[in-house]
């Protein structure tokens, strides 16, 4: 369940997201699909703010390997390793993520809602950018402005 969902006020889940990212230099964040897993997706916020490095997102696949992905990229990251769309990076479970580049749209589109409402109720504008992880046997999503992922623009 997300805090907000289990009684925290919008500011405490703000907060320790804020937190998070201050501790490891990063937070996940988890949405969970409305059929299945195969509609979920998992984000990293922070990047951008603390390494200037685009976000990460995965689709398709549960909270623990959403999170396992991410972290060990996002670590990655941390060590000194700049991520770009094209790349191919082995992952600790042997296999490879392929990154592909998010068309920005994605960002109105509300895929990236908690990092959109984080940044700006503190003020900042972080560039909005992200790389997709594609694993192996899936196909990317978030290259175009349409995906079966978030919802429609949202004018701005």
């Amino acid at each position: 369940m997300c805090d907000l969902c289990d009684g925290a006020s919008l500011d405490e889940a703000r907060f320790k997201f804020l937190w998070m990212i201050e501790r490891f230099g990063w937070a996940l964040q988890y949405v969970e699909g409305p059929t299945s897993v195969e509609d979920s997706w998992c984000y990293s916020i922070g990047l951008a703010e603390k390494f200037s490095h685009p976000e990460l997102i995965v689709s398709g696949v549960g909270m623990g390997e959403a999170a396992g992905v991410l972290n060990a990229l996002g670590d990655m990251v941390r060590w000194g390793t700049r991520l770009e769309a094209g790349d191919a990076k082995r992952l600790p479970s042997g296999e490879y993520a392929y990154l592909s580049p998010v068309h920005p749209v994605h960002f109105d589109r509300g895929v990236f809602a908690t990092w959109v409402d984080l940044y700006e109720a503190m003020g900042k504008d972080p560039e909005r950018a992200a790389l997709e992880v594609i694993l192996p046997g899936q196909d990317r999503l978030l290259l175009e402005p349409n995906s079966p992922i978030g919802e429609p623009p949202v004018d701005r």
